[in-house]
């Protein structure tokens, strides 16, 4: 893994030294791109063993909305493929379902809370709590172009992760939310992994070297995120990449 990073960082040293005459050489181009997609966790138990926590997790947790985004140089190979090498922001994570608070001992632990008085009628009732993954991404994508309009395009990204953040959402009997910072997670997350993407696009906008473009995307994770645990949880996003070259 720390190698294929140490290429990626060199070809994008080497792309960047290149893309200089970006203006004068149409065999480089240059672009940005944004991509809200809808993301959830394939969760699976390590050896098979935990199936109940399995089907819980996965009746309890719901996809999240994310949002990245990244910059990136492209390199012209012929007159329809193109090799591109970026960097990038990238949000993945999971949310649950609305689930009761328990002021008793439960059998999960993320709805569990302790009161004085769990009759207490001030007490929020109702949670819900996000997961966030913030990482910072260098994808190596190859595009080919289908006529003027459509193309296909795939490849790896190499992500690093650098923070992981939750928050919860409470509601109480008197019908009113409270967003608060939720700390709870048992998990030590890989801080490096790799994903792989493929889609089809459209370009409908196109004049001079300027052209703007939709494509729909997927993306997963090649490795499980969390390092400890008897379950594994593998990101899947799907969504509309909405970018433009330059």
């Amino acid at each position: 893994m720390k190698s294929l990073l140490f290429t990626l960082i060199l070809i994008t040293c080497v792309i960047s030294a290149n893309s200089q005459g970006l203006q004068s050489d149409h065999q480089w181009s240059f672009g940005l791109e944004i991509f809200p997609n809808s993301t959830f966790e394939i969760i699976t138990s390590e050896d098979g063993s935990d199936k109940d926590v399995e089907t819980f997790l996965q009746r309890t947790e719901e996809p999240k909305f994310c949002l990245s985004g990244q910059a990136f140089v492209s390199y012209k190979l012929t007159s329809k493929s193109f090799l591109s090498l970026g960097i990038g922001y990238q949000n993945t994570g999971y949310q649950t379902t609305k689930l009761p608070i328990s002021y008793t001992i439960g059998v999960d632990p993320r709805v569990g809370f302790v009161a004085e008085d769990p009759n207490d009628p001030s007490l929020p009732t109702d949670i819900e709590i996000t997961y966030n993954h913030h990482s910072i991404q260098f994808p190596l994508f190859y595009k080919y172009n289908f006529g003027k309009k459509f193309f296909v395009r795939g490849g790896l990204s190499y992500i690093i992760t650098v923070a992981n953040t939750s928050n919860a959402d409470l509601y109480f009997a008197s019908g009113d939310k409270q967003k608060e910072d939720y700390l709870f997670d048992n998990s030590t997350y890989n801080n490096m992994n790799l994903s792989g993407n493929a889609g089809f696009g459209y370009t409908y906008y196109e004049t001079g070297s300027t052209n703007l473009y939709v494509q729909f995307n997927f993306e997963r994770f090649f490795y499980k995120i969390s390092t400890n645990g008897t379950t594994n949880r593998t990101p899947v996003s799907t969504g509309l990449i909405l970018g433009a070259k330059f």
